[in-house]
Order: structure tokens, then sequence, then C-alpha cells
């Protein structure tokens, strides 16, 4: 959402710097469309590769995305894998952030 967000910003910024001149405009308008399209085709194909079935999934091509079901109707809990060790972690659904220490 973040790089949406800047992308979008910097579309902007680039057709004010361009304000003026039609034909930049014109080009910068077909930028903009074909990498909004980019973008949707890619959203359309990560949302279509989300799998329910398993409790913890790790979209292909993402790192980023996870699905957690509820263990035991309480917690939401999983073994992650961090540099080759397991850890076993809650997610704490009321958090505004998690981080994780080098412990």
């Amino acid at each position: 959402m973040k790089t949406l967000l800047l992308i979008v910003t910097l579309m902007l910024a680039a057709g004010g710097l361009l304000y003026g001149d039609p034909a930049r405009i014109a080009s910068m308008q077909q930028t903009v469309a074909s990498m909004a399209k980019h973008v949707t085709e890619a959203l359309h194909t990560h949302a279509a590769s989300v799998n329910t079935s398993s409790s913890a999934n790790l979209t292909t091509g993402s790192i980023r995305a996870v699905e957690i079901e509820r263990r035991n109707g309480i917690e939401f809990a999983v073994k992650a894998k961090i540099n080759n060790v397991q850890a076993p972690m809650v997610v704490d659904t009321g958090a505004t952030s998690v981080t994780l220490t080098w412990e």
C-alpha cells in the first residue's frame, strides 16, 4: 500500500513538472495508465494465488503475506522459521505493530 501511494505521489509530482506541455502530459497519462494496469494485474494474480486450506500459508512470490488460523478458538499461533531456527509465535491482534528482537 505504501508503495502504491509513493508511485501515485511521484506520478502527480511528475505531472506537475510537465504542466503546460500537452504532448508530455499525454505521454505521462499513457505511462500512468499502463502502470495502473500492471499493478491491478499483479494484485489480481496475488489474490488468486492465496490458498486458505492450511494453517499458515505463505503465498508464492510474497514474503509479507501470511494467513494464520485461530488455534483452540482463542489465539493465533504459528511456528515460524527465522534464519533456519524454529520459533513459536503468538500474534497479538490488538497490537499496533509487532517487533522481533535479535533474541
